[in-house]
């Protein structure tokens, strides 16, 4: 996995939670600050990597079915 930064836009914040680094996508500088700050700091870039990892899990496509035949069965 790799860590990851992200919009602060849109419904990124709220899908990527604390698993990314957000950064506003209009100011370069912004993108630029949050890409060294991950790249020179091993600690930040192991926990979002980790919190990545976890975060990706909850939007698989099992996950996806599951919830789709509960809502049929509900129904």
């Amino acid at each position: 996995s790799t860590p990851v930064v992200t919009s602060n836009r849109s419904s990124l914040p709220e899908i990527s939670e604390t698993a990314a680094y957000l950064a506003d996508p209009l100011d370069s500088a912004d993108l630029d600050t949050a890409i060294k700050k991950i790249v020179s700091n091993d600690k930040l870039a192991e926990k979002l990597t980790t919190r990545g990892s976890q975060q990706a899990k909850k939007f698989s496509w099992k996950s996806a079915a599951n919830k789709f035949l509960k809502v049929i069965d509900n129904a």
